[in-house]
């Protein structure tokens, strides 16, 4: 959008990866389950309140990051109740508080960062919102890798925003499902490519 550099997005992104990879690697996991946030929040209070909501990726789709032990008795408490719960294919509890040294790491290490305004609007996960591109500083790289993902409210600020042809990028796609969750939570409906 603008916001950086082509050199510096190609810095944060290895600097990114490498840090997240290094960091609490092999201490837990993550868990998708078929639950609203309320929903959640009360299954990981009767649990393990080390356990936290990791992404919000669809009103009634969450991942839960944490202890492996603590996401394995989740998952054999809510799958008797046919509720979906599956684990994601990692070996790191991204976007939880284990994360926090990667994330303080790559607040550091990008410091001199200088972003600029967007050049096309940006709608953030890590704030939820339309973000202004001056605000894009390291601290906020940071918190990226630490902060739950806000997908659902990003896709929402898109939505009111007017855009109504949506298109994902990637050799797996995994997020069309719950941009259509999102628009139809909104009774809103859009064409969604992946």
């Amino acid at each position: 959008a603008g916001i950086l550099s082509l050199e510096e997005g190609a810095r944060i992104i290895v600097l990114r990866a490498r840090l997240m990879h290094e960091c609490a690697r092999g201490d837990g996991t993550m868990l998708a389950v078929g639950l609203t946030e309320e929903e959640a929040t009360a299954v990981i209070a009767r649990h393990d309140r080390t356990v936290s909501i990791a992404a919000f990726n669809g009103p009634k789709s969450i991942t839960l990051s944490g202890p492996r032990l603590a996401l394995e008795a989740i998952l054999a408490d809510l799958e008797p109740q046919g509720v979906f719960a599956r684990f994601v294919r990692v070996d790191h509890p991204f976007h939880h508080a284990m994360m926090q040294p990667a994330a303080d790491a790559l607040t550091k290490k990008f410091a001199g960062v200088q972003p600029r305004p967007e050049t096309v609007p940006f709608f953030s996960t890590v704030t939820g919102f339309r973000c202004d591109g001056a605000d894009c500083v390291a601290a906020y790289w940071g918190r990226g890798i630490r902060q739950a993902v806000q997908f659902v409210p990003a896709v929402n600020a898109v939505a009111d925003f007017g855009v109504d042809l949506w298109l994902e990028i990637s050799s797996h796609p995994a997020l069309s499902l719950s941009i259509q969750e999102c628009l139809a939570a909104r009774n809103e409906k859009a064409s969604v490519i992946s």
